[in-house]
């Protein structure tokens, strides 16, 4: 995937709970606080997409994260905007809860498919997964 005409990066963020089960992070829309989404945001500039997907996780959600693997690119109009947003996958250290007046739900792979509000989104979480678990 070539980074032309990246705009933002988002965040899978995933952790494993008491039981061992993976958990995936979504936050609120800022625009439509009734959407589930993954963190994301523009990247900024002198930032690579890996800083901009941990620093929109740490501001949406409060959670801090190293990344993992890049994901996939998605290409969607947001505010009427084209953008191109590089999505990766992030465990999970520490969580201080959300921010930006946004709410957080830590769910398990199939609640979290469910939960999440737009198809694409639906599918990067299906990849994400299994990413993760190839890698076991």
């Amino acid at each position: 995937m070539t980074d032309e005409h990246l705009t933002h990066a988002g965040s899978i963020a995933y952790r494993r709970n008491g039981a061992g089960a993976v958990e995936f992070l979504l936050v609120t829309g800022k625009r439509h606080p009734k959407a589930w989404i993954f963190p994301k945001g523009h990247i900024e500039l002198g930032e690579t997409p890996e800083q901009a997907a941990m620093r929109e996780l740490l501001e949406e959600a409060g959670v801090r994260g190293v990344v993992d693997r890049q994901v996939s690119d998605v290409e969607r109009t947001i505010a009427g905007v084209p953008t191109k947003i590089r999505y990766f996958l992030i465990a999970a250290q520490e969580d201080a809860g959300p921010n930006e007046g946004r709410r957080s739900r830590w769910l398990l792979t199939e609640q979290a498919i469910d939960q999440l509000t737009y198809p694409d989104s639906k599918q990067l979480l299906k990849g994400a997964v299994k990413m993760l678990n190839q890698s076991k």
